[in-house]
């Protein structure tokens, strides 16, 4: 009566705010989130630190005094904690017993996490791909490639094979001792690969910068762009859920 029409709907989203621990009046800006089975979730942020949500509790844990050391930019689980690239130079740092410290590794420009079936770490950097199991570290190239574009995007396939996607559009093989590369012969080959995930089928999906989403399965590639109907071809991110549907995180918005 006199106030017209209400809509009533479930919320898609929801936010995570001072009524599950956030302080007041403190504006987060997050840069990474990865999960920690059985639920917990690392939140990475710009200026504000590592933040852990469990049980719908969230908790702070500093990397550093100043606002700069405090920009987490990739993270990955590890067991008992986390690994992360954090501080101005994107260097490792790992969380364990409630601290966070810096490892004593020389490198540097850390731009995505994996951790494996294995336990083993894999970290594309601004020059390429390092590796460590805990015993042994290696910066790792190809044959004919001196230096490595930036990888910004990591995958293991359920197999356990694990790839990496770089800034010039090449799809690496990764092992321990070598990289293979794959490259797609169309005309967006070159766009930067933003994100990976890999399906149930072993099927590899990495979503690029203004190419679209590439598939690649038994070394053969396809590609998808707004001409075959996508909303976006600018893909930052890509969940599977494990019933056959890709989340696509982009500039516009979240479609599957």
């Amino acid at each position: 009566s006199h106030d017209g029409l209400v809509g009533l709907r479930d919320r898609r989203f929801h936010v995570i705010s001072t009524g599950e621990g956030l302080p007041a009046r403190t504006p987060l800006t997050a840069l990474s989130v990865c999960e920690e089975p059985p639920g917990a979730m690392w939140i990475g942020t710009a200026g504000g630190g590592l933040w852990r949500w469990t049980n719908g509790i969230i908790s702070r844990f500093a990397v550093g005094a100043s606002a700069s050391a405090n920009f987490v930019f990739a993270i990955a689980p590890r067991p008992g904690g986390a690994w992360l690239s954090a501080a101005e130079g994107e260097d490792l740092y790992q969380f364990s017993d409630g601290q966070i410290r810096r490892v004593s590794w020389d490198v540097h420009g850390i731009k995505s996490l994996l951790t494996d079936r294995q336990g083993r770490v894999w970290m594309g950097t601004k020059y390429g791909i390092a590796f460590s199991d805990g015993h042994e570290r290696r910066i790792l190239g190809t044959n004919n490639v001196a230096t490595l574009p930036a990888v910004r995007a990591l995958a293991e396939t359920p197999d356990g094979q694990v790839w990496a996607g770089a800034d010039d559009g090449t799809i690496f093989r990764c092992e321990p001792d070598k990289l293979t590369p794959f490259r797609p012969n169309d005309a967006l080959a070159e766009q930067p690969v933003y994100s990976m995930t890999a399906d149930g089928s072993g099927t590899l999906w990495a979503g690029t910068f203004r190419g679209g989403l590439l598939r690649f399965r038994n070394g053969k590639f396809s590609r998808i762009t707004a001409q075959q109907g996508l909303p976006v071809d600018i893909i930052s991110q890509i969940l599977d859920d494990g019933h056959g549907r890709l989340w696509l995180g982009t500039h516009q918005g979240i479609y599957s």
